[in-house]
């Protein structure tokens, strides 16, 4: 419920926007914040290839600059 109400709050700020779509299919978007972490981020991609999955990273400017061949 309070999902709910956070989203009802956010969308009075951005009318404009899309927030929900009815559909029939079944969708999950998954998203990673505050990476890359060298065996966590090497974890998740690893599993995202066995499951054919995709994924969106949001990464962090400092753990960039520290692992940034990941």
């Amino acid at each position: 419920m309070r999902f709910f109400y956070m989203s009802r709050w956010f969308s009075s700020f951005f009318p404009t926007l899309l927030w929900q779509k009815k559909t029939e299919e079944k969708i999950i978007y998954l998203t990673f914040d505050d990476g890359p972490i060298p065996e966590i981020t090497e974890w998740i991609l690893d599993i995202l290839i066995e499951y054919q999955a995709k994924a969106t990273f949001l990464c962090v400017g400092d753990n960039i600059r520290k692992h940034p061949f990941i």
